[in-house]
């Protein structure tokens, strides 16, 4: 079972960020600010793979 929190360093959240992404596909993220009173300015969302618009 998968720890409930991992507190990282920023080197090691560099290396953590990358293996997640390996792990679910995703090449970007997005990056949403949140309301004034929380605490983290910013969260990070990995994002599904871009889909190729079909041929016409």
């Amino acid at each position: 079972m998968e720890k409930l929190a991992r507190y990282l360093d920023v080197e090691r959240s560099t290396d953590a960020l990358r293996e997640l992404a390996g792990k679910l596909g995703a090449t970007e993220f997005a990056r949403v600010r949140n309301l004034e009173y929380v605490f983290s300015p910013y969260e990070l969302y990995p994002l599904a793979p871009r889909v190729p618009p079909p041929l016409v």
